[in-house]
């Protein structure tokens, strides 16, 4: 598993139009206020923390979703430096969230998802990044690749929009 650290984070390490990491850490004090040329998908699952989006603190707690658009500061703060900190984050290009979703997601989406709900996200993005390991490894070359992640980068997005319009 990477360190959150030391995993660059620019659009360059994007080169399928997206990135998907799950991190695990205990030894971070604070993330400091950054922001992205694209939108961060950020899935929360364990550790005691609140996530910092402008100037508004959001309280964390397992399936907290955070949809950051381009260009929104945000920032992490840990309340217990002892807890484990588990999250999925999903790094996703604008140029593919406008070809795949006829949303818009220009402003910072917040949603505390049930258990099934949490567990469907999280079962779509272990299928994305099983998809892409697995694309990666037996198939580098095959050249419509670039099509099935943006089918499922689709369909975790037209999940966001029930899950927005159900739990939001």
């Amino acid at each position: 598993m990477r360190s959150y650290f030391t995993y660059p984070i620019h659009t360059a390490c994007l080169p399928n139009g997206f990135e998907l990491n799950a991190f695990f850490e205990n030894n971070i004090r604070r993330v400091n206020r950054h922001h992205h040329d694209f939108f961060e998908l950020y899935l929360f699952l364990s550790g005691e923390a609140e996530f910092l989006i402008e100037e508004r603190a959001v309280p964390l707690s397992r399936y907290t979703l955070l949809l950051i658009p381009p260009g929104v500061s945000h920032s992490l703060r840990f309340l217990d430096n002892a807890s484990d900190y588990r999250r999925t984050v999903l790094w996703i290009l604008p140029e593919l969230v406008s070809r795949v979703s006829g949303e818009g997601w220009e402003t910072p989406l917040e949603l505390q998802l049930s258990a099934e709900g949490g567990a469907a996200v999280e079962a779509l993005l272990a299928l994305l990044e099983g998809e892409q390991s697995r694309l990666e490894s037996d198939f580098s070359n095959f050249e419509g690749r670039e099509i099935v992640y943006a089918d499922y980068i689709r369909l975790l997005l037209i999940q966001l929009t029930r899950l927005r319009e159900r739990e939001g």
